[in-house]
């Protein structure tokens, strides 16, 4: 009987070389990635379509917020505080209220003044003058109305609209009463991320927005949870130093019967009256929201004006139209308000209508293209035109006629 032979048992084998392990995103990859999902994602917002001016976003959403709004038809103000472009993304945090006091100058116009404004007065009683106090303090302590008179040292002078006047050429005026003037807190939401630059939105402002209430690339559960991690950031942030504007404001008459407590929350000022020390010719370096407007279509006259030993002013770096003091500026001859340009350069008097055209975009002033080339107007016809006929017949902002009054004089485009 044969035997049969056992075989050897088989080696093991060899264990499987191990996986390699799957290599986890670096933190800085993560925030790339979510950084490109936000800009693609921001490019399509899902909105209410309301197309509302702020004053009644307001109203629609007073005590709701935060509220995230895009800007549907933008608006191009005085100054880079009053001018949105159409599609930015604004982020309203709250309605902020801004404490002023109205009161009425000698010549009977209406100037609201901040209750926190820094510049003393002392209170006018048969002729006779208080010690110097801030506004605030005198509203504590009198009974409204109360006549005052600014207490300025003698080396400050007030820009009105584009003429400078002594400290004291405004004499006495009447506190009337105390008012709120509100405003929205807000912040950009650039490519989708909140941008730590607070802006205040006025009230007045003519632009139109919508709610943004989702996006197309995000689930309604995404979208909550993106808000909520934007309203984390803006936890980060300090609001409690935000103010109003810091310069007086000259608003329009408004009939007594019309006249309500929050009404100056809406309306455009006519313009601002600015501080500024006459030998540095500098404007106080701070400069919360649009307090260096410039703009006054009405009589600038009223008040006394500087002598001609007042040295010219400084450039500033970002006022909207700031011209040199110079020689006292004459009476208006009110039979006459023409403003006729200074001569021309001979390039600008040369541009044909489309030319014309090209500048003006290139000074952003690309709304008075097509009625620019409606009337025919070419460079030898703009020479001939002055401010009044801009404002007049063009419907010309104040600042908007002499950025194109200073490209007529020296071809100058804003860089």
């Amino acid at each position: 009987m044969s035997e049969h032979r056992q075989l050897p048992a088989a080696p093991p084998l060899p264990d499987p070389p191990p996986r390699p392990k799957k290599r986890q995103p670096t933190q800085d990859e993560i925030t790339k990635a979510r950084l490109k999902f936000l800009k693609e994602m921001s490019k399509h917002y899902i909105t209410n379509e309301e197309n509302i001016v702020a004053k009644e976003m307001f109203r629609l959403h007073k005590y709701n917020w935060p509220q995230i709004l895009v800007v549907t038809a933008g608006c191009e103000g005085e100054s880079d505080f009053v001018t949105f472009s159409s599609d930015e993304v604004l982020r309203v945090d709250r309605e902020f209220n801004y404490q002023c006091v109205l009161a009425r100058d000698r010549v009977g116009r209406i100037i609201s003044i901040p209750l926190d404004f820094d510049i003393k007065c002392r209170v006018v009683s048969h002729d006779k003058a208080s010690e110097k106090q801030f506004i605030a303090n005198i509203i504590e302590s009198h009974s409204l109305p109360v006549t005052v008179k600014f207490a300025v040292p003698d080396n400050h002078i007030f820009d009105l609209g584009e003429s400078a006047h002594r400290a004291d050429s405004f004499g006495c005026m009447a506190l009337l009463k105390v008012y709120d003037e509100t405003y929205l807190i807000s912040n950009p939401l650039i490519d989708g991320v909140l941008d730590p630059h607070i802006i205040i939105i006025p009230l007045y402002l003519e632009m139109l927005i919508s709610t943004v209430v989702g996006a197309e690339a995000m689930s309604v559960k995404e979208w909550e949870e993106y808000t909520e991690e934007v309203k984390k950031d803006a936890a980060k942030l300090d609001f409690s130093s935000v103010k109003g504007r810091k310069a007086m404001a000259i608003y329009p008459d408004i009939p007594d019967e019309a006249q309500d407590t929050d009404i100056y929350s809406y309306i455009r000022p006519d313009s601002y009256v600015i501080l500024r020390e006459k030998e540095t010719g500098r404007i106080p370096k701070e400069r919360i929201n649009y307090c260096e407007i410039y703009k006054c279509d009405k009589d600038e006259n009223v008040y006394e004006e500087i002598t001609p030993s007042v040295p010219p002013r400084a450039p500033q770096k970002k006022p909207c139209s700031s011209k040199s003091a110079g020689p006292p500026i004459p009476k208006r001859d009110k039979s006459s308000t023409s403003t006729k340009l200074p001569p021309a350069r001979s390039d600008v008097s040369d541009l044909t209508v489309a030319e014309l055209g090209e500048k003006l975009k290139l000074l952003k002033l690309d709304k008075y293209v097509k009625k620019f080339e409606k009337e025919g107007i070419d460079g030898s016809i703009l020479v001939e035109m002055d401010q009044l006929i801009l404002k007049k017949e063009f419907h010309f902002k104040e600042f908007e006629a002499i950025k194109l009054t200073k490209f007529v004089q020296s071809g100058h485009i804003p860089s």
